[in-house]
């Protein structure tokens, strides 16, 4: 997985995940601070706020049926991005582990699924199969998805990208926190998230 610092065309803040110490020196590798790029001088007029990954995620949730899920389904949460499909072996392993995590800490942790499934009817399928009870992207391959695969340089599957409530990219490693350290993963996060400096 590559280190990530990027824009979603006109609508994202540059990306820039944050160390979590503590972990192994792969991962520690693999989580380095990326800077991103020196924000611009102050002028007039005001900009409007940029969106978050939060933000711009918010309006596209719906359900394993197509329903359209409130935003504040995601309100107040670490948010995990699960970049994953059904024909993928690995994701097969790795989804019932996220399903019982996220169900264990529902109240302070969320999944939002972005599907490479080849059919929406393969994705609702692989979502009912596993009990996946989070949100999703609508579509499959949607443009929204491919922005965040692009925004994140996701390698392969499975992926699971942990945001934090604000909003910002906290690690890529999600996916070996959850399978490492499921007792003890969603505070490291919160504890690292609490570490960020705020502007």
């Amino acid at each position: 997985m590559k280190n990530t610092s990027t824009l979603f065309a006109c609508t994202l803040a540059a990306l820039s995940f944050t160390a979590i110490p503590g972990k192994s020196e792969e991962t520690a590798k693999n989580t380095e601070t990326v800077t991103a790029p020196e924000p611009a001088k102050k002028a007039a007029p005001a900009k409007a706020a940029e969106k978050t990954v939060i933000d711009y995620l918010s309006d596209k949730l719906v359900d394993a049926n197509g329903k359209k899920i409130a935003p504040e389904a995601l309100k107040g949460k670490t948010v995990g991005i699960y970049f994953s499909a059904e024909w993928c072996p690995p994701c097969k392993q790795f989804t019932p582990l996220l399903v019982d995590f996220r169900n264990k800490n529902k109240d302070a942790f969320e999944v939002v699924f972005v599907s490479s499934d080849s059919s929406e009817a393969e994705k609702k399928d692989y979502m009912l199969k596993e009990k996946m009870k989070w949100p999703t992207l609508a579509g499959v391959e949607s443009p929204a998805g491919g922005m965040l695969s692009q925004a994140f340089q996701i390698q392969g599957i499975p992926t699971l990208i942990i945001i934090t409530p604000d909003g910002t990219p906290l690690t890529p490693n999600g996916r070996e926190h959850v399978t490492m350290d499921p007792k003890g993963a969603l505070k490291m996060w919160q504890d690292a998230a609490a570490k960020i400096p705020t502007s």
